[in-house]
Order: structure tokens, then sequence, then C-alpha cells
């Protein structure tokens, strides 16, 4: 059995975050919004909203 280790985000983790986010809107929105369009629209969405999230994790 895998150990699970759960901790607090770091700036690292965002590229990731965003393309498991992205890859279920892909899904999600398939034949609906061209894919290309929808990875560019979400992908900087998330950055943005991921930045704000560490950032104000920091100054806790």
């Amino acid at each position: 059995m895998e150990k699970i280790v759960i901790r607090n985000l770091v700036e690292n983790d965002i590229p990731d975050i965003a393309d498991i986010q992205i890859e279920r809107w892909k899904n999600d929105y398939k034949g609906i919004i061209d894919n290309h369009y929808l990875k560019l629209m979400i992908g900087i969405k998330l950055l943005k909203k991921e930045k704000k999230i560490i950032k104000k994790t920091v100054t806790l």
C-alpha cells in the first residue's frame, strides 16, 4: 500500500493542478469547445487563481 502525504500547495504544483483540471474540462466540453482554445482559456485562469491561493497561504 502506498503512503499518502497531505501537504500544502506550493507554486511548483500549479502546472500539474492546471493540467488535471484542463483534462477534466476537455472531457466535459468535448465537441462543444475547441480543445486548443479551452486549454488556453482555462490554463490562464487557473494559473492566476492558484497564484492567489499561494499568496494567501504564505501570508497566513
